[in-house]
C-alpha cells in the first residue's frame, strides 16, 4: 500500500512482482492519472492490469484514466465489488503475441 503516487512508484520499483494495482484517483502530491500514465510508460510494468478507483459521479471527470485502466470501482464500494473487480481482471487469460 502506498499513500500517494510516487511511493506507490518507488514501490513498484522495488517489487516488481505486483500482479495488480488499485488506484485511488484522488492522492496527494501526483493524482491517480498521472500515476496510471507513469506506469504505463515503463515497459516492465505496462501490462500491469490498474483499477481505477473513483467517486460516485466522477467518471467524466477521470475518462482518461478509465481509458486506461483495465478495472473501475466506484466509491462507495462493497468487499463484494472489489472481489468482482479483481476477479474479473484475474481471471482474464493472458494474451500472448506472436511474433
Amino acid at each position: 500500500m502506498a499513500l500517494n503516487g510516487q511511493k506507490g512508484l518507488d514501490l513498484l520499483a522495488h517489487n516488481p512482482d505486483i500482479n495488480l494495482l488499485i488506484v485511488d484517483m484522488h492522492m496527494p502530491h501526483m493524482n491517480g492519472l498521472t500515476f496510471i500514465k507513469r506506469v504505463k510508460e515503463q515497459e516492465t510494468f505496462n501490462n500491469i492490469p490498474i483499477i481505477a478507483v473513483i467517486s460516485k459521479g466522477q467518471e467524466e471527470m477521470w475518462r482518461e484514466a478509465l481509458q486506461l485502466a483495465e478495472g473501475l470501482l466506484i466509491k462507495p464500494f462493497t468487499s463484494t465489488e472489489i472481489h468482482a473487480a479483481v476477479e474479473k481482471l484475474i481471471s482474464q487469460p493472458v494474451l500472448e503475441s506472436t511474433i
